[in-house]
């Protein structure tokens, strides 16, 4: 039986992101990292427009999100300066991604605590929340 997966990841984007720059100012190996002008997956001659390095929990069956917040922002807290200096120097762009696929009218929860949506704005991010109707298959 399928159940309701929830994701969040962190992502840093600019067009000029030097994302090696990133990995080694943050300390933290990417989920995901691509630049600008790579082929994207799956896809006939479409090119990244612009470069990216995230951090993700992964999909979870956590309806909080307890968990994926912890995985994600929690190593992240600490590092809000350097991610400010990263922000300015690529003249970047941060965002929370919430991304959800729900089965059987399961919605997660959609609660930001306090302290997710502080680092939020201390870091200048958007948050974006992203649900997906899954149908079952039989």
């Amino acid at each position: 039986m399928d159940k309701t997966k929830t994701m969040i990841y962190f992502e840093i984007t600019a067009p000029d992101l030097d994302t090696e720059a990133v990995t080694k100012q943050l300390g933290m190996t990417p989920s995901e990292s691509y630049h600008k002008g790579d082929l994207i997956e799956d896809s006939f001659y479409h090119y990244r427009k612009r470069g990216s390095w995230s951090i993700s929990s992964g999909y979870q069956e956590d309806l909080f999100m307890d968990e994926s917040y912890k995985k994600v922002i929690d190593p992240l807290r600490e590092k809000t300066a350097l991610i400010n200096q990263l922000r300015t120097a690529y003249d970047a762009t941060c965002r929370i991604v919430v991304v959800s696929e729900m089965f059987n009218g399961q919605a997660p929860a959609l609660l930001f605590p306090a302290d997710v949506v502080q680092f939020a704005a201390d870091v200048h991010a958007e948050i974006d929340i992203d649900l997906y109707p899954c149908a079952h298959q039989t």
